[in-house]
């Protein structure tokens, strides 16, 4: 849905208008941002703070602890089984038990004193968590020593030897029976300090939260509202720096809007007279060549009327020789069709031309065309006494160019060296079209051995109304970069050492991806 376009008054005071709602709006939007913060750290401090630390700080510790009574308990079974057992296997079994629940026993005893990095144990601080401890010890030593003596012994093969076991095993649970009490007091302690850490930590997060707030608070009182106020006074006075622009740009603007106007009809007139101008070029090469395409339309003329004359000699013959006849009517056909294929290559080539994108170029035989174009000036070229050669590559691709353009651009490259060959002896003047290629571009050469062109000349040449002749308009060759460049190609001229002058173009095979060629070829750009 389209909008009508705002004025420049118009656009200047929705600006204004937004951003005095944009300064208006600011202490609002940083009270809701005030709030937010302040939400989310009574929110953090409260609530999810208080768990991860309780969590993080004393779980490990807690857990260790609570796994000192159960791996008591885990020793003293294993000893209660070696005792009810006499088998072998039964004994070494329980004894491998017992000393794994020992092991694992006297070192989280151990971390839970001194501190264990691999088990995640703080060294214990507390006094009265340390004075537990002492009270634990000996119950803690004698359980261990009679573990270890466990570990030592054998299956019991005698009264002796059951007596020694019963002994330590009775020596255990005796001390484990203090030991679990005390245990669980120290388990106690443990979480009771937890607690005390915890109320703690949240009490110093919500001070640390008011400190915020209350500086937030600050921070609004002391900085946005004089940012506030300066902020309106600054938009004021660019509101009126803009009001005394507006008027300068409106002029600014109208003036610039007649001269695109100006540009565009301008570049419409050149375009009108370029494309004039190259059909002229067209319709006076024509009329250079005209004289020997007269005489190449006269010969098959000439022959069909030879041909027309014998085929009535051959119709009024007794019998009727009606081979001769048939012989004599095909050669009238070839000739007329030789003679209108010459016409039709005039017609077509000082025909104007519609312009057209890269996708509508036709699909073009680079030496077809350079034939077609030597058949055309094959009688200027001949009447000057010039020897024309073509030495055309036989594996080129196609390319996608206006062929009536090409021709033209051949037709003023092989004129010109015509012209420059008649400062040569008659015996003595060469004119060679070559082609070569590879899969992206097809080169073209026109090359003479005349007087070849000056150093200084060699990019002068391609200036429109450049010339080195006296009756020369200076527009062909312009003309000719000015279509090649259009086609995506590059033109250029090179001197022979041996002496005579080379012009060479080349052509794309493809189009360059996402390039729309326009082929407003006639513009003489130089």
């Amino acid at each position: 849905m389209s909008t009508a376009a705002k004025s420049p008054t118009e656009s200047m005071e929705s600006d204004r208008c937004s951003a005095q709602q944009m300064a208006a709006s600011l202490p609002r939007r940083y009270l809701a941002v005030l709030a937010s913060v302040a939400l989310l750290l009574i929110l953090d401090q409260a609530v999810i703070q208080p768990l991860l630390l309780q969590v993080s700080l004393y779980a490990p510790t807690i857990n260790v602890a609570g796994r000192q009574r159960m791996l008591s308990q885990r020793l003293t079974k294993a000893a209660l089984v070696m005792q009810a057992f006499d088998q072998e296997s039964e004994f070494r079994r329980s004894r491998e038990e017992l000393g794994d629940a020992l092991s694992q026993w006297t070192r989280a005893h151990h971390g839970l004193l001194h501190g264990d990095a691999s088990l995640n144990l703080p060294p214990t601080t507390q006094p009265e968590i340390q004075q537990q401890f002492a009270r634990l010890t000996p119950h803690f030593e004698q359980m261990a020593r009679s573990a270890r003596l466990l570990q030592t012994m054998a299956a019991p093969g005698g009264d002796a030897e059951r007596a020694a076991l019963n002994q330590q095993v009775a020596a255990m649970l005796r001390h484990e029976s203090a030991y679990l009490p005390t245990m669980d007091r120290i388990v106690g302690l443990y979480e009771q300090e937890a607690r005390r850490q915890v109320l703690v930590l949240r009490l110093s997060g919500l001070a640390v939260t008011v400190s915020v707030i209350l500086l937030m608070v600050a921070l609004a009182y002391l900085v946005l509202r004089p940012a506030n106020r300066t902020i309106l006074e600054q938009v004021q006075q660019l509101e009126d720096r803009v009001a005394q622009r507006t008027s300068q740009l409106t002029e600014s603007n109208q003036a610039l809007t007649r001269e695109i106007h100006e540009r565009r009809q301008a570049e419409h007139r050149t375009r009108q007279l370029s494309d004039q101008l190259a059909h002229a070029s067209r319709v006076t090469a024509m009329g250079q060549l005209a004289t020997g395409l007269a005489h190449e339309i006269n010969q098959p003329l000439a022959a069909i009327a030879n041909y027309a004359e014998s085929c009535a000699v051959f119709l009024r013959s007794d019998p009727i020789e009606r081979a001769e006849a048939q012989g004599a009517v095909q050669r009238i056909r070839d000739a007329a069709l030789r003679a209108g294929g010459i016409v039709r290559r005039m017609r077509n080539f000082v025909r104007p031309q519609p312009l057209q994108d890269g996708a509508a170029q036709p699909r073009v035989d680079v030496n077809a065309l350079i034939r077609e174009v030597a058949a055309l000036c094959q009688a200027e070229v001949a009447g000057a006494d010039v020897m024309m050669q073509l030495d055309l590559s036989s594996d080129l691709r196609d390319v996608h160019v206006d062929p009536i353009q090409i021709q033209q651009v051949l037709v003023n490259l092989i004129q010109n060296s015509v012209q420059a060959l008649r400062s040569n002896p008659r015996d003595g003047r060469s004119l060679t079209i070559r082609t070569n290629g590879d899969d992206d571009t097809v080169q073209i050469q026109v090359a003479d051995n005349g007087p070849g062109f000056a150093a200084a000349d060699l990019e002068s040449v391609f200036a429109p109304f450049f010339t080195t002749r006296k009756d020369g308009l200076g527009v062909g060759l312009a003309i000719s970069r000015g279509i090649v460049e259009q086609h995506q190609g590059r033109l250029w001229a090179e001197s022979r050492p041996a002496g005579g002058a080379v012009v060479c173009f080349t052509l794309p095979t493809r189009q360059k991806d996402g390039t729309r060629v326009e082929h407003d070829a006639h513009c003489l750009c130089g």
